[in-house]
């Protein structure tokens, strides 16, 4: 026979009692671990660049580097495409305004205006026939009112003579009665003849008036294909350096097509990019030096891309000086743009921190160097090698300045 046992209560709560005490002694080495309620990352000494906190005089002024460009392009499109057949002038040579470049050959286009002389010539032709038609026209119902006139003249002698000779018994009544309807006839025939002359009239003016329309638009059409016949000769729109041609004999060019440019080498402008940061400092009028052309005097910028891309903008800075035509297009230069005055303020080392930590804080290294805290701060006007402190900073402090990107959200960095 089975007997029932009973469990031992005495080893339930003994497990219990167990994994309370676990979880208390993870607990406790959890807390032990952790130096407090900031997170915290360590780094290496050797990892980071460091910089420090001084007074001095701001240059507010930033390097700036930039290419040599004319200040005046043309550009060469073709209006008609074709093949070329001639080319009278090589790339970098200097060209008069007017002075032919390059010649193509257009089966089409030619074909197109010898088509269109034909068209016009026949339309011309017709327009001749019509007004010739309508002079035919007008000359033959001259001469059959003219007939019609002598006759209701005659028929109205006779028509007179009649009605005196019924009375004296010469004509009876019925031939009296003959001549009126023929009279009659003659008075409805000139009437007819005026409104079909007027009609036949009407008609042919308006269809010499139409036609004379379709050939004044016959020959805009021939115009235009005939300027482009002419346009395969290209010529140059402005005196200049011929740049970016390089067409071969035989080689086929669509209609529209860019195929070449004419730099204006009497006037240059040197095209930089700057920094974002900078956009809303940047304006009209502004001087810059570049350092090969000290003795030339400042640039000024006369125009602003406010269009940012990658972090850049655009502006153009005219040689306001003659330079002779030594320089080239895509020449470097370098220089710096002055943005403001020069005063005292508490300055800091520009680093890549500026760029990965968005300037609105930095890692303050404490006195014993072996901690960096973040604290916020407010930054000023920037240059190539420094950045003013506006507040969050005092003299003297010393901050880490390499680029903060593989830190995050970290509040502490611990150096060893």
């Amino acid at each position: 026979m089975d007997v029932k046992i009973e469990k031992n209560i005495y080893t339930r709560y003994r497990k219990l009692v167990f994994a309370i005490i676990f979880f208390l002694i993870l607990s406790s080495i959890y807390v032990g671990l952790r130096p407090s309620s900031e997170s915290f990352l360590s780094i290496h000494s050797n990892s980071i660049k460091l910089g420090k906190a001084t007074l001095g005089i701001f240059d507010d002024s930033i390097r700036i580097r930039g290419q040599v460009e004319p200040l005046t392009t043309l550009f060469i499109d073709t209006e008609s495409g074709g093949r070329v057949e001639e080319i009278y002038i090589e790339e970098g040579n200097l060209v008069e305004e007017g002075q032919l470049v390059v010649k193509l050959s257009n089966p089409s286009v030619q074909l197109s205006v010898i088509r269109g002389d034909a068209d016009t010539i026949q339309q011309l032709n017709n327009i001749r026939s019509l007004e010739l038609n309508l002079e035919q026209n007008k000359q033959r119902h001259k001469r059959e009112l003219i007939d019609l006139d002598y006759q209701i003249a005659l028929q109205k002698k006779r028509l007179f003579r009649a009605k005196h000779s019924v009375k004296t018994g010469g004509v009876s009544r019925s031939e009296l009665e003959d001549i009126e309807i023929e009279y009659n006839w003659y008075v409805k025939r000139k009437n007819l003849a005026i409104e079909s002359q007027k009609t036949d009239i009407l008609m042919q003016e308006q269809q010499i008036l139409q036609m004379r329309s379709s050939a004044r638009q016959l020959e805009q059409n021939l115009e235009i294909t005939r300027k482009s016949l002419e346009s395969l000769n290209v010529i140059a729109p402005a005196t200049g350096k011929l740049t970016s041609f390089n067409l071969k004999v035989g080689q086929s060019i669509k209609a529209g097509e860019r195929i070449a440019q004419i730099d204006d080498y009497n006037q240059f402008k040197v095209k930089a990019l700057l920094d974002e940061f900078y956009l809303d400092r940047v304006e009209i009028g502004q001087s810059a030096i570049f350092d090969k052309l000290k003795d030339k005097g400042a640039m000024e910028i006369i125009k602003i891309y406010p269009q940012v891309e990658e972090g850049k903008f655009e502006v153009d800075f005219e040689l306001n000086v003659s330079i002779g035509t030594n320089m080239k297009r895509g020449q470097t230069l370098q220089g710096a743009l002055q943005l403001g005055g020069n005063s005292e303020s508490l300055l800091i080392p520009n680093g890549a921190f500026y760029q990965s930590g968005g300037g609105n804080s930095v890692y303050l290294i404490s006195e014993d160097g072996t901690e960096a805290k973040k604290v916020p701060v407010t930054l000023g006007r920037r240059n190539s090698k420094y950045i003013e402190v506006i507040e969050g900073l005092n003299q003297g402090n010393e901050l880490i300045i390499s680029s903060y990107s593989r830190y995050n959200d970290i509040e502490l960095l611990k150096i060893n």
